[in-house]
């Protein structure tokens, strides 16, 4: 039996976002830090209801380290409208590890 291990760390950047394009937060950076190289991910956005509205990363390899970013918009293009978002990432490799990092974040706008 091998106990489950942090494969790494996944931090937002900022939690509160607006993209409005004014230079301020635009976009959400999802930075991660993986223990080892050898790892590919999936990066899903769900909105509060538990509906996939965006894809960013689909089984794509990943470095030890590196950021993706969200520019809030959805699936088709369209601006997403302001609310509560999970980020869903998730990494495994061929060993058959994984882990899965969950974490919110919110886009607002300047009222």
């Amino acid at each position: 039996f091998v106990a489950n291990r942090e494969i790494g760390k996944v931090v937002l950047q900022p939690e509160l976002f607006t993209p409005d394009n004014d230079g301020q937060n635009d976009r959400l950076h999802i930075i991660y830090q993986l223990n080892e190289g050898g790892w590919m991910g999936n990066i899903r956005i769900y909105n509060d209801l538990g509906t996939e509205v965006r894809r960013l990363m689909n089984n794509d390899w990943l470095g030890s380290n590196g950021m993706k970013s969200w520019d809030g918009t959805l699936e088709n293009g369209s601006k997403a409208p302001i609310g509560i978002y999970i980020v869903y990432f998730e990494v495994f490799n061929a060993q058959g590890q994984k882990q899965i990092f969950k974490q919110t974040c919110v886009l607002g706008a300047r009222l």
